[in-house]
């Protein structure tokens, strides 16, 4: 599995999606569910009610995704600790969070970002750009 990034918004941020089984092989695509609510934040400026419950009830068809969620996680408490551990190696709270459910879930191999110098030395997860990716990829 390989925690990428697929493309950037207006602000420079990505969006996040993991690809499960490497795709070639017929694997899916996933993103965390932090990345489908800051994407819900952004669309509630331009979209009304009823269109954001639909971008909410279609994402993961919409995008053809799965939704990943933090695994091994009990509690609140125990949720805090964890992105706490993730902001004392330096990192704004959205990566903490993104970068701490692409760990939890041990299939994933890689981070692929636009950004790939920030997480080097952050993560156990190899890190890629797009186009590192993309060359691997072959």
């Amino acid at each position: 599995m390989v925690f990428r990034i697929e493309e950037r918004d207006e602000a420079g941020d990505a969006e996040a999606k993991a690809q499960i089984g490497g795709g070639s092989d017929g694997g899916e695509f996933a993103t965390t569910i932090f990345k489908k609510l800051e994407m819900m934040g952004v669309c509630s400026f331009g979209m009304s009610h009823s269109q954001l419950q639909r971008l909410w009830d279609g994402f993961e068809g919409h995008f053809g995704v799965v939704v990943l969620f933090p695994a091994g996680i009990q509690g609140w408490q125990e949720f805090v600790e964890a992105v706490r551990s993730f902001l004392y190696r330096r990192m704004k709270l959205g990566d903490a969070l993104v970068l701490m459910t692409a760990e939890s879930h041990p299939e994933v191999e890689a981070f692929v970002t636009w950004n790939a110098k920030y997480f080097q030395g952050k993560t156990c997860l190899k890190v890629l750009t797009p186009d590192e990716f993309l060359r691997r990829k072959g």
